[in-house]
């Protein structure tokens, strides 16, 4: 290509990257996408351009198109992993989405980490899932902490009661009542280790959480709430 020919086409891209980035500040999905489109129109190989394209796809719940586009361009997207393993575990492609993970020759990233671990979940790899989720907690302190310890604690129960010759060391964080949820699978991750008195007081305060949280709601009768909550006692 001349010189002359680039610079035309830099001289009409460079208006639609910054039409891009206004949409990108303000999550406009929709029109971000319509630009990447009228760039890639006019220069396929804009590596920048097909980068937005696929999470703007990903980002409008586009899984299946968005994966279409990094395999399509597998040389431009060569380094997303992450975005190619994410689009492949929201399409239930979980074996996939765990060679993808396993494929990344460096250290994992928090993200990576984080889909890694929700990968070894759905793989019934709770192992491994555990040690990732400890891993996590322990070097990060921001806002998605509550959900991590959930998660956490969701497959350290998981691990415990379809394996209950597993050899867990648990350590004195590890376990959490937070939301009922947490507080019931801590439950269960004591039940299965035969702790039944610490366990039984667990259940006590998860039925109570459980309660506490459908009144808050609004939307049963004591009933319905007692039904709700007959699996906990």
């Amino acid at each position: 290509m001349t010189t002359e020919k680039q610079e035309k086409i830099d001289e009409q891209i460079r208006p639609l990257y910054a039409e891009l980035q206004k949409y990108g500040q303000t999550q406009d999905w929709d029109r971000a996408l319509k630009t990447t489109r009228k760039i890639l129109g006019i220069s396929s190989n804009e590596k920048k351009a097909t980068h937005c394209k696929i999470v703007c796809l990903m980002q409008l719940d586009k899984f299946d198109e968005a994966l279409n586009t990094i395999v399509k361009n597998a040389i431009d997207t060569a380094d997303l992993f992450f975005e190619r393993a994410y689009c492949e575990y929201r399409l239930n492609r979980i074996e996939d989405a765990y060679s993808t993970l396993k494929s990344i020759d460096r250290e994992l990233n928090e993200r990576e980490q984080e889909l890694l671990a929700q990968v070894l979940f759905k793989l019934e790899k709770y192992n491994e899932c555990v040690g990732y989720y400890r891993s996590l907690l322990k070097n990060n302190q921001d806002e998605y902490q509550s959900t991590r310890h959930a998660n956490f604690i969701a497959a350290l129960a998981t691990w415990k009661l379809t394996d209950s010759s597993s050899k867990i060391q648990m350590e004195s964080n590890d376990l959490s009542d937070e939301t009922y949820d947490t507080t019931y699978n801590s439950a269960c991750v004591l039940l299965s280790s035969g702790q039944y008195v610490e366990a039984e007081v667990k259940l006590r305060k998860a039925d109570a959480q459980c309660r506490r949280e459908l009144e808050e709601e609004g939307d049963m009768n004591e009933d319905e709430i007692l039904r709700e909550t007959a699996n906990i006692r």
